[in-house]
């Protein structure tokens, strides 16, 4: 299993390190993910199950509750997805000049 997992592991990173401007689309799937998350709703934004909710979570639903959170969330993954979009297609007009 670890061979596998070093083998692609590789072919990644040698991909990242020859076309580095796509790793902002990497961050724009992610942020997309959770942005979509949020607003569906999706349990695993704010899992309420488990140790790992109450190191990650658990405290900023206690403070602020979940809706602001989910909020919050939104706001950051959106910022995320234009930042991350915007930062590609630069590095992508900047490399076909």
């Amino acid at each position: 299993m670890k061979e596998y997992l070093t083998k692609y592991s590789d072919i990644f990173s040698g991909f990242i390190e020859k076309n580095p401007e796509y790793f902002y689309l990497i961050i724009f799937a992610i942020s997309l993910l959770f942005f979509i998350g949020s607003i569906r709703k999706w349990d695993w934004i704010i899992n309420k199950s488990g140790d790992y909710y109450e190191r990650r979570t658990g405290f900023w639903v206690y403070i602020f509750g979940e809706k602001l959170v989910r909020l919050y969330i939104t706001v950051i993954s959106a910022i995320a997805m234009i930042t991350s979009l915007t930062i590609f297609i630069f590095e992508k007009v900047s490399i076909s000049k």
